[in-house]
């Protein structure tokens, strides 16, 4: 019997997102609630794709270190649009 595969995850961990970008998924980032910024993921073999994070799939560092940037800084404007504050 085949694993089950879904199309869509939401994700919390910036990492797993970041990991999820450079395999060249879409990523969505909204807002949980107030304080928590989540991205969407879609695509095919996304389960699959959280086993080779899990397996510690070797990904080039550079790469991974100006992808979790772009990620970040959605995390940033995400909560600046929405007039996030921090207190």
């Amino acid at each position: 019997m085949g694993k089950e595969e879904v199309s869509e995850l939401v994700l919390e961990d910036a990492y797993l997102v970041t990991y999820f970008r450079l395999r060249g998924f879409e990523i969505h980032p909204f807002l949980k609630d107030p304080k928590t910024v989540a991205w969407k993921v879609q695509g095919p073999r996304l389960l699959s794709i959280l086993e080779e994070i899990y397996a510690d799939f070797p990904v080039p560092v550079n790469t991974f270190i100006k992808t979790l940037k772009d990620v970040r800084s959605s995390i940033f404007l995400l909560r600046q649009v929405h007039g996030f504050k921090k207190s």
